[in-house]
């Protein structure tokens, strides 16, 4: 829909125009009576379309359209003149104006006139949301580029020459004499660790990690994020001589998060600033002491700033190995599936780290990293369990990450082993039960045959005596008794639908001495087998 404005110092003028086009797909925004008040209108409105007499008071037409152009607008002008204005009218298509009406204003060329500028409006609005469009993709584009580039570069990954090549003079943080580089760590906790929406989760974390990004930028030469995990990473490289120090830049990003927990009821948000280094190349640096610094919330508490230049040696740098004897009890207790002697382990290698006055907490992130990854390695080197049937990482680590205390990153470490125990069990179960389903359709399908144990576990590859310890654990009965018991009903339905002998229906259902069959017979059912004939048929 196009919006115009109407000026003419003729009131008649201005509300036949208004009349004209009344029913056409515009919207009217403002009738002036002279130059001056179309002008300040124009401003102020917007318009796509004015249309304007060439002659009035306090601006002329051309007066108008000039100023109007001056300010920056591009509004289509509709020039309206008389007849012996029509040199003064050439005048105006000199300055741009391409349309105009001589008096007196007929319909239908107003509104060939609006209708032609609507069409022309729409391909330009179309026009300007495909270059947009076209515009926003290479700006997603590169972003990514750079992010990928900047997570490779602070995870000390060799940039090949096709990274190089991609990202071109976009290339994030680069380096610059007598400049400062930095990394923030941004760490979300969420408070609900069981109820937790993960889409709304990363969402907020993606956009606190660009606002925090966008404020440093503007304070820097250049600043670019990545988001991993839980965490969002912003690296940045500043001169203290033209931008503000490290100091000044923490007071406006102290109340930038002061604001955000406010906001969050359900999430803490802590910033690690990493160790300041002189060099891009030593931005792995700042990046390793900047999670350091997050993680020591443990200790500090959460929602505040974190320096790692206020921090000791011990609180930054430290490396947690589960020592070999634990982890090879891990491997027995995982292949036992003993859930009992794999939590004692746990318990053993907590007790190495935190225990007495002495415990660094702050390593706590990172043992329980290296503890989901050694229960996962065990469970998949045992074959119980491939890599896509373990539990969610993202999920457990999400939950582990948030937790802000000993007590409750162990609880949730003690669940992840339940949690992992308790699939290899239900996996085994169901491995379990695949032979005993086809040791029973043998049996049901050639009970009237001779059945040896040793032939079935050819069958199903099993060994005879595992086999029969297993088909007892999982029906409550040896195979034998099952073999008895589906002969059995076979032999009651053939004494009750048929008019077999005893003898022959003791063939039919596997035996060659009647008087065996009938010994069976009657231990199983209770009564002889002519008897349970006449009953049945009785009955």
């Amino acid at each position: 829909m196009l919006k115009v404005l109407i000026a003419d110092d003729e009131k008649d003028i201005v509300d036949l125009i208004a009349y004209l086009i009344k029913e056409l797909d515009v919207e009217i925004v403002g009738q002036a009576s002279d130059g001056l008040e179309a002008y300040e209108m124009i401003l102020e409105k917007n318009p796509d379309v004015v249309i304007s007499d060439i002659r009035m008071p306090g601006l002329t037409g051309l007066k108008l359209v000039e100023k109007v152009r001056q300010a920056g607008s591009h509004a289509e002008f509709i020039i309206i003149s008389g007849y012996r204005d029509f040199e003064y009218a050439k005048t105006a298509l000199q300055h741009g104006v391409q349309e105009y009406l001589l008096k007196p204003i007929k319909k239908d060329e107003l509104t060939s006139l609006l209708n032609r500028l609507n069409r022309k409006k729409y391909l330009k609005d179309e026009k300007q949301q495909a270059e947009q469009v076209q515009q926003q993709k290479f700006n997603e584009q590169v972003s990514r580029i750079r992010r990928e580039y900047l997570r490779k570069l602070l995870h000390q990954i060799p940039i090949s020459e096709n990274d190089q090549m991609l990202v071109g003079e976009n290339a994030p943080i680069a380096s610059a004499e007598a400049c400062i580089y930095g990394v923030i760590t941004l760490k979300l906790d969420h408070i609900e660790h069981e109820n937790v929406d993960f889409g709304a989760y990363a969402a907020i974390l993606e956009n606190m990690c660009e606002k925090y990004t966008t404020k440093i930028k503007s304070d820097s030469f250049d600043a670019e994020c990545f988001y991993q995990g839980t965490k969002g990473h912003i690296a940045f490289n500043y001169a203290p001589e033209q931008h503000l120090s490290m100091d000044k830049k923490k007071k406006y990003l102290s109340e930038i998060l002061r604001e955000d927990n406010e906001k969050y009821e359900f999430i803490n948000v802590t910033l690690g600033i990493g160790v300041r280094v002189e060099a891009q190349k030593d931005l792995p640096l700042a990046f390793t002491t900047a999670q350091a610094a997050v993680d020591n919330r443990i200790v500090l508490g959460c929602g505040g700033i974190i320096d790692a230049a206020n921090l000791a040696q011990k609180q930054l740098y430290y490396q947690v190995v589960i020592p070999s004897q634990i982890e090879m009890r891990i491997w027995k207790g995982v292949f036992e599936l003993n859930t009992e002697e794999v939590g004692n382990c746990l318990n053993d290698a907590m007790r190495t780290y935190y225990h007495g006055e002495e415990k660094e907490l702050q390593t706590i992130y990172q043992f329980a990293k290296l503890w989901i990854q050694l229960l996962e390695k065990a469970v998949v080197g045992n074959n119980l369990l491939d890599c896509t049937s373990l539990p969610e990482k993202e999920v457990w680590e999400l939950r582990i990450n948030s937790c802000t205390s000993l007590p409750e990153c162990k609880e949730y470490l003690s669940d992840y082993m339940m949690k992992i125990i308790e699939l290899c069990n239900d996996v085994q179960k169901s491995y379990e039960a695949k032979p005993i389903r086809q040791v029973k359709e043998y049996i049901e399908q050639n009970y009237d045959k001779g059945i040896a144990l040793e032939e079935i576990g050819k069958m199903v590859c099993l060994n005879p005596v595992y086999l029969s310890t297993l088909f007892k654990n999982q029906t409550g009965m040896n195979i034998t008794n099952y073999v008895i018991k589906v002969r059995m009903e076979a032999a009651k339905k053939l004494l009750t639908e048929s008019h077999m002998s005893v003898s022959a229906i003791a063939g039919k259902v596997g035996y060659t001495d009647t008087k065996y069959f009938s010994k069976i017979f009657t231990k199983q059912v209770g009564i002889k087998p002519m008897e349970y004939r006449k009953f049945e048929r009785k009955g």
